[in-house]
């Protein structure tokens, strides 16, 4: 958590959504007027290290596709201004969802599934000859490889980075992706294998591909941690920044929904809502919606990016990685847990325990949520007044989870929020889940829009 333009991703394993472990979860805290705690016992416990605060890292660049017309960080700003919403039934021509689908999820191959958030655009059309790319070997190009090259392209141009400066730079490639249904599908038929299947489709050339087409000598590697796999990247990146390793980095996340039989499998664990459909905080909560999605961020050492006169979209002031540990079941959250993480990211940043906002994971799981606002709560929404509540919120009412992307979704709706001083209204949010007692925990969801509680620019 920050004051003044700033994000903390307060990254806790302990948060899960069920099935998906590890489950290291975001949270995004936003603060433009933060003040002292009086609460002694958290205070305590927050303490900064006596060598300083860690180096805070700017975001100088930005990129997205997201489903929906969410298809540039623009149109994502005007679907979560307006509450909007990018479910539909189905993917179109990709697969029929309805020939999939049963409402008891346990027959095999099917789904309870009733529809999910799809990216708007053909994810087969790619424009190989623009990266040099052999047609051949474009054939077996996971649509992820290409989408996130292309994702990387326009956060590149967004923070001024030119194919020019970054060639042979020390630029860093950190990479969550968790789905790998394009290469499940290619092996079904073993007499039929793309040419170039091995480089095509592997999780670790969705990152080695940048570093290969931009040039880039920093380090390249791709993480699968669940859901939380583009957040671990994030933290990754700023370690790697913050040790000198890296100049500047860029950070993905990426996720496509090729196969219904990845469908199948979720639901037989009780994972997914039947509608399709993210309800975060809502007493409708049951399970997620699944979102396609690719999210990338540049990221530069603050002290750097105001030396080289960059851009700066924001500042992140901490990120902290933690683990459940042994809980009720593997996939079982630790509120505990979340709410060490949360308290060291605010302690190592010398910040006190304040923020305006809060950026949950919030999926919409009848286990998760309740334990995430608790954690919240026992951290930031103490000593609030009535009508001083913390609000909080998740994009993933507006585009669904998408997994390995969902990390830095959540980060690229809370930089928009900065920059606006607007909070979107929360959406697929009627009434709290009869867990969350929001008075109580002196939380807030709105299913309106916030007038503004930050200057823009601040």
């Amino acid at each position: 958590m920050a004051a003044r333009k700033s994000y903390d991703d307060a990254g806790c394993s302990a948060k899960s959504s069920p099935g998906v472990t590890p489950a290291m979860t975001p949270l995004s805290t936003l603060s433009s007027n933060a003040t002292s705690v009086d609460n002694q016992d958290l205070m305590d416990q927050s303490q900064s290290p006596a060598d300083g605060p860690v180096e805070p890292i700017a975001i100088i660049g930005m990129s997205c596709r997201l489903p929906g017309t969410a298809t540039d960080i623009s149109s994502l700003w005007n679907m979560l201004v307006s509450g909007g919403s990018a479910w539909t039934p189905g993917p179109g021509k990709r697969f029929n969802m309805s020939a999939f689908c049963d409402p008891t999820g346990t027959k095999p191959g099917t789904t309870n599934v009733g529809g999910g958030h799809w990216l708007k655009e053909d994810v087969a059309a790619f424009d190989a000859a623009f990266f040099g790319i052999n047609p051949v070997e474009a054939v077996a190009m996971d649509p992820q490889h290409r989408l996130l090259l292309e994702v990387a392209y326009e956060a590149f141009e967004n923070a001024g980075l030119s194919t020019e400066f970054l060639s042979g730079s020390n630029t860093g490639v950190f990479v969550g992706q968790w789905s790998s249904d394009y290469h499940e599908i290619q092996i079904r038929d073993t007499e039929r294998n793309p040419q170039y299947l091995i480089t095509g489709t592997g999780p670790a050339l969705t990152s080695g591909r940048i570093s290969y087409q931009f040039n880039l000598k920093g380090p390249c590697f791709t993480v699968d941690t669940g859901c939380s796999s583009s957040t671990v990247a994030l933290h990754q990146a700023i370690l790697s920044l913050r040790a000198g390793e890296t100049a500047q980095c860029f950070v993905g996340g990426a996720n496509l929904v090729l196969d219904p039989q990845r469908l199948s499998y979720q639901s037989r664990l009780k994972m997914l809502s039947n509608e399709g459909r993210s309800f975060p905080f809502d007493s409708r909560a049951t399970g997620y919606g699944r979102g396609e999605g690719f999210t990338g961020v540049v990221l530069k050492p603050l002290s750097s990016a105001l030396k080289d006169g960059d851009q700066i979209r924001a500042v992140i002031r901490n990120s902290v990685l933690n683990q459940n540990g042994r809980t009720a079941g593997i996939t079982a959250p630790n509120e505990s847990a979340q709410r060490e993480a949360i308290l060291r990211a605010y302690r190592q940043a010398k910040l006190p325990l304040y923020a305006d906002y809060v950026e949950a994971h919030g999926t919409g799981t009848k286990a998760g949520d309740p334990v995430e606002a608790g954690a919240i709560a026992s951290v930031l929404g103490r000593n609030r007044e009535r009508g001083q509540e913390l609000p909080i919120g998740s994009i993933k009412g507006n585009i669904g989870h998408t997994e390995g992307s969902a990390g830095l979704a959540g980060l690229i709706k809370a930089v928009l929020m900065l920059e606006n001083g607007i909070i979107p209204p929360q959406v697929n949010y009627s009434e709290p889940n009869p867990e969350i007692h929001l008075d109580h925990l002196k939380l807030r969801v709105s299913n309106n829009l916030i007038p503004p509680l930050f200057m823009p620019g601040r």
